[in-house]
């Protein structure tokens, strides 16, 4: 399943660092029992083509998880430098109460984006 989510958001102009960036935030997603996930791929004018990773958090033990998974200081900076994108707890969104996921769904102007919806169980 992740090569073929790999080869996907490859294709739609995401770094190969990102690409496993995103595979080495899921494992540890995995191993601190996060069930699912959703990624989309953002470009905006003057950044480097990243992902925005929304998790759920049921059932995660936050022991097993790295920290810099809940980390999101600085606008994320951290995780940006580490994964290559973003990984983000399934909450409000800060504007306007829609949740991350919806936030993850469409691009500032409004369109739909394609994302990609991880069983974190089976990585």
């Amino acid at each position: 399943m992740w090569s073929r989510i790999a080869t996907e958001l490859r294709a739609a102009g995401l770094p190969v660092r990102a690409v496993d960036g995103a595979f080495e935030g899921l494992l540890s997603l995995h191993r601190a029992g996060c069930a699912a996930a959703l990624i989309a791929v953002e470009s905006a004018p003057g950044r480097a083509t990243e992902f925005l990773c929304v998790w759920d958090a049921s059932g995660v033990d936050p022991k097993r998880l790295n920290p810099l998974l809940l980390e999101s200081a600085n606008n994320w900076e951290r995780q940006r430098a580490r994964f290559g994108g973003m990984f983000v707890v399934e909450t409000p969104h800060v504007d306007g109460g829609v949740q991350w996921r919806e936030f993850a769904e469409v691009d500032q102007n409004g369109n739909a984006r394609t994302v990609w919806f991880v069983d974190v169980v089976t990585l």
